[in-house]
């Protein structure tokens, strides 16, 4: 049990229509109170302005001398918001760890040096989702640890046994460093080889993406399903119509609804950007391709329908991998940490 002054302040962007993450945020915070921590958290403001005036509000006014600022740390806009608080954190003299989220972080790095090195180096500590944050991290001098993205494994169903269709699901944002259109691809490939190939898309249309996706898919009458946004509990339920899992990222760190798939035991055939070959292991737990290449995409689930892997071996190991993230073991990596840092 931690004692009655020390603190946690969790900073990120907590309202589930702004973030991907509500459920790994959620869940740390609990993690962190069970700890005997007192967590303060910031923010579910949906304005920009309001949200970051609440980050900094709180930092400022419940950020004392035993207080740990975690701090979610993105490469788009939402990187100011993290630099604002590490500034101000530094001003108080409050220690501070960005949790790095994003495969495109170095490019951050690139773009914006000065802030990105006073950033990082005068954290205590990054903690990365994967291998390939951490050692970017670190070849720039920068203290990082591997702690993953946490999941309540009990939520994804597994008993070993996958439907054998032609089914193939993708669960992403419809955007552009997602690639839904290079899936729409794959499955007009997989469709000149098996008439009954379907695919279902779950995800919100954040860029406008949706219409020019349908079009596509009319014009090449490809058997698809658009169901946009869904909740955790009704895509984990669709993903039971299917027998292979497709990721069309051009850019990742280490995806939530990858790790998800793997936890359910669906073979995932991914791009091989980012984080994801630290997560899959070619041939033994998923499939890696190159992220321009629905040929190769094509040629790996067709493997799977054929047979000609052994699915039931790949998806057991896919589970087993998935066992890291399960919130038991974050909890005790994260637990090692503050008390490190406490000490």
């Amino acid at each position: 049990m931690q004692s009655k002054d020390s603190r946690i302040i969790y900073i990120g962007t907590l309202d589930e229509r702004q973030t991907r993450n509500p459920t790994t945020a959620v869940g740390l915070i609990s993690v962190f109170k069970s700890a005997g921590f007192t967590v303060y958290s910031a923010s579910k403001a949906r304005s920009k302005g309001k949200r970051l005036a609440a980050m900094l509000w709180t930092v400022l006014c419940y950020g004392t001398k035993n207080t740990i600022v975690v701090v979610d740390t993105y490469s788009t806009q939402s990187f100011y918001y993290a630099l604002a608080v590490g500034i101000l954190c530094r001003i108080k003299g409050l220690r501070y760890i960005p949790i790095l989220h994003g495969g495109d972080l170095p490019k951050r790095l690139s773009q914006s040096p000065a802030l990105a090195k006073f950033y990082f180096s005068n954290a205590s500590v990054t903690v990365a989702p994967s291998p390939y944050l951490a050692e970017w991290a670190r070849a720039h001098g920068f203290k990082s640890t591997v702690i993953p993205n946490g999941l309540d494994l009990t939520q994804y169903p597994y008993n070993g046994q996958r439907v054998k269709n032609h089914t193939v699901l993708w669960v992403r944002a419809l955007a552009s460093i997602y690639q839904p259109q290079l899936a729409l691809e794959v499955l007009q490939l997989l469709q000149n080889k098996y008439k009954e190939a379907r695919m279902i898309m779950v995800g919100p249309d954040k860029e406008d993406l949706l219409k020019s996706c349908q079009d596509h898919a009319e014009k090449h009458a490809l058997n698809v399903q658009f169901v946009g946004k869904q909740s955790k509990a009704q895509w984990i339920e669709r993903s039971q119509e299917a027998s292979v899992f497709i990721n069309t990222s051009r850019v990742d760190n280490t995806p939530v609804s990858v790790v998800e798939a793997m936890a359910l035991g669906l073979p995932v055939v991914s791009t091989d950007v980012g984080g994801l070959p630290h997560l899959i292991t070619h041939g033994v737990n998923g499939f890696l391709v190159p992220s321009t290449s629905a040929q190769g995409f094509a040629d790996k689930v067709s493997a799977l329908w054929d047979d000609e892997v052994d699915v039931h071996l790949l998806g057991q190991n896919a589970r087993q991998k998935s066992l890291q993230s399960d919130w038991p073991s974050v909890q005790a990596l994260w637990q090692t940490l503050i008390n490190d840092l406490k000490n």
